[in-house]
């Protein structure tokens, strides 16, 4: 009988392994049954040196939303067998079979086997569990916009005992979902109740189904080495949690359109104030628009204000809250003009949630003075108008002293013709160059009065945002950058802005402008 020598058995004892895994392929998932809303992962493993994988963007009907790649070398007796591992995470909705895959493998072409992965749809836990999870709504017919109510509740018994719950949120399309901070405690029977409050906002109609949202129990293992380890900090330490898992209830919603092209449901009052009725010609007034009330507030429009001849600059709007589904709209508009304009009645309509009917809520309009229109033609209209009141005047003063001179003077003496018509010429003389010495004198001492800073050296001496965005507002869109300056300024100013404002950059540019 040979004797098998042991060097050569324990060489082969250690290829048969690697021979087998080089070039070969294979398919798992990480679970063959999962509920309805979960996901599944796909594997699939090459052994080789060079392994080209195939484009897997579904997995039957279901779109693939995760991917990652895992490598493996294995080093034995100089001997390197590698490992690529590439998984698909995908949510199926129904079950499916898998089909088989095409991995090539150092040049080879090699197929899965298909793989079963079945989809089952939860059910709660039963009435006499030791722990359930319940959801409920206050209503299953609403209008968009109309506030419902969700609340899911967590019940466990005395002896139920958990190390760790987590509770998945309530999933859903086309809702603008709140969720309410006050955690409510309370007992139901024999157990103990968390109740959880949402209040879910529909977005469009439709027939909508809340998918059964599930809790996650998790309990640690226990151990030989726990027992040595009698103590509260020991307890845990070194162990891992198991997971189970229970749902609650799904729930359908029937949402209806609004009337008459509708958005908003609620109940509502409309205010609009300004901060002046009188203004300076091209300095703004600023409007204060105020919707209070309940409802879906966020979902109401930026309000656009058409006033002609008048420059109109929007803030967005932003809501305060005061409760669940209370609190107030409120939008600020800028307006600049040079001449009196009316600010017209601003309307909101919305469903009314106790007639269910529309309605229409309207402020009062708002008759804004301005005063000091800058406009050349009306200046210069006044100036000329102011002359000739002022010659008139003065002309007459000097002939009238010219009168007495001659009267005093044909008095003592006779004068001859040629000589009292010489002094007719002189005093008529005398009195105009009088009277344009006057009008020189005015208007020399007018012109030595200190005039209006032009805008360039109000802006020079403008020591706050706010002043150099009134100054700038009057000549928005007369520029672009000039646009983005005041854009930067009201960002500042309203909503906590902190861009740097180049004085120097606003000179150059009012300078290009002629301004």
């Amino acid at each position: 009988m040979k004797r098998l020598n042991l060097g050569r058995y324990l060489a082969i004892m250690v290829l048969l392994p690697l021979m087998a895994l080089a070039g070969s392929v294979s398919a798992r998932l990480d679970r063959t049954i999962i509920y309805k809303g979960e996901s599944a992962t796909l594997n699939l493993t090459a052994n080789g040196e060079s392994v080209q994988f195939p484009e897997v963007s579904e997995i039957g009907t279901s779109p693939v939303v995760a991917t990652s790649t895992q490598q493996s070398i294995n080093m034995i007796n100089g001997d390197i067998s590698k490992s690529i591992t590439k998984s698909y995470q995908f949510v199926p909705q129904e079950s499916l079979v898998i089909p088989s895959y095409t991995i090539t493998v150092d040049g080879k072409t090699l197929k899965t086997h298909p793989l079963a992965l079945k989809v089952v749809k939860p059910s709660p836990a039963g009435k006499n569990a030791p722990v359930r999870l319940e959801m409920k709504i206050d209503k299953k017919d609403a209008y968009v916009g109309e506030p419902i109510h969700l609340y899911l509740t967590f019940k466990s018994l005395p002896n139920a005992q958990y190390d760790k719950v987590e509770l998945s949120e309530p999933e859903l399309k086309n809702f603008w979902v709140k969720k309410l901070p006050n955690l409510q405690q309370g007992d139901e029977g024999a157990y103990h109740t968390q109740t959880y409050t949402y209040i879910l906002f529909p977005q469009q109609e439709g027939n909508y189904t809340i998918p059964a949202p599930f809790a996650q129990l998790g309990k640690y293992q226990r151990s030989r080495r726990d027992d040595f380890f009698n103590d509260p900090f020991f307890g845990s330490f070194g162990r891992q949690l198991k997971w189970s898992k229970i749902y609650a209830n799904d729930l359908t919603l029937n949402i209806k359109p609004l009337p008459q092209g509708l958005e908003i449901f609620g109940d509502f009052e409309i205010k609009a104030h300004v901060d002046k009725t009188t203004v300076h010609a091209n300095k703004p007034v600023n409007l204060t628009i105020e919707i209070r009330g309940q409802g879906n507030l966020e979902d109401i429009k930026k309000f656009d204000l058409d006033i002609p001849n008048a420059l109109i600059y929007s803030d967005e709007p932003k809501v305060i809250n005061s409760g669940p589904t209370k609190g107030i709209f409120e939008q600020k508009i800028a307006i600049v003009a040079d001449s009196n304009f009316t600010i017209p009645p601003i309307k909101f309509s919305y469903l009314d949630q106790h007639t269910k009917q529309p309605k229409t809520i309207q402020t009062q309009p708002i008759t804004i003075t301005v005063k000091g229109s800058p406009k050349p033609s009306m200046v210069t209209q006044s100036i000329v108008e102011q002359k000739p009141i002022q010659t008139q005047s003065i002309a007459s003063t000097a002939n009238d002293t010219v009168h007495t001179t001659l009267s005093s003077a044909s008095s003592n003496q006779p004068l001859p013709l040629e000589r009292q018509l010489l002094g007719y010429l002189l005093g008529i003389l005398s009195g105009i160059v009088l009277s344009m010495g006057f009008i020189w004198a005015k208007k020399y001492l007018t012109n030595r009065q200190p005039q209006e800073r032009s805008l360039r050296q109000k802006v020079k001496r403008a020591k706050e945002d706010k002043a150099l965005f009134e100054l700038l507002l009057p000549y928005k869109s007369d520029d672009p950058e000039l646009n983005t300056i005041i854009k930067q300024l009201e960002e500042n100013i309203y909503h906590g802005g902190t861009h740097p404002i180049d004085k120097q950059l606003i000179l150059e540019i009012l300078e290009d402008l002629n301004l």
